[in-house]
């Protein structure tokens, strides 16, 4: 049966992985990524949501400009309080939406940081799986 085995290189190799030592680390570090690259394409629909909102909000400016130049215009004065007010709301909404939006790339960044790591370790470690199965490989063929 072991001979059957290592008659092919392929067969040999997945029977090697099945009960390498490491497979379980490989396996860990497989979920973690899977995990941070699920925890950023969150934060990342999170802040094409703060976008949208943020432009929503700026249209919301333009709109309550224009109202008061025409208020302005019109000489309805009593509006102008109104629209500055409306205004000021709408700016304070655009900052506090601005916070939230630096602070979701910010932890994307952080994120980043820790998918790249974990794919390094990942690649390290099947690396040297496949260097341990070579090893293997040629000491029992050879």
């Amino acid at each position: 049966r072991d001979a059957c085995i290592l008659d092919d290189p392929n067969v040999a190799f997945a029977w090697f992985k099945e009960r390498y030592p490491g497979l379980s680390t490989i396996d860990e570090n497989n979920n973690i990524l899977r995990e941070k690259i699920s925890d950023a394409k969150s934060i990342g629909k999170r802040v094409e949501t703060i976008r949208s909102r943020i432009d929503a909000h700026k249209l919301n400016i333009e709109k309550t400009r224009k109202n008061h130049a025409i208020s302005l215009i019109s000489g309805r004065g009593e509006l102008r309080e109104q629209l500055e007010k409306e205004e000021k709301q709408i700016c304070d909404a655009i900052a506090s939406e601005k916070v939230a939006y630096k602070d979701a790339l910010e932890q994307i960044r952080e994120l980043k940081g820790g998918i790249e790591h974990i794919q390094r370790l990942i690649e390290k470690n099947r690396q040297k799986m496949q260097l341990d199965f070579d090893e293997w490989y040629h000491e029992m063929c050879g």
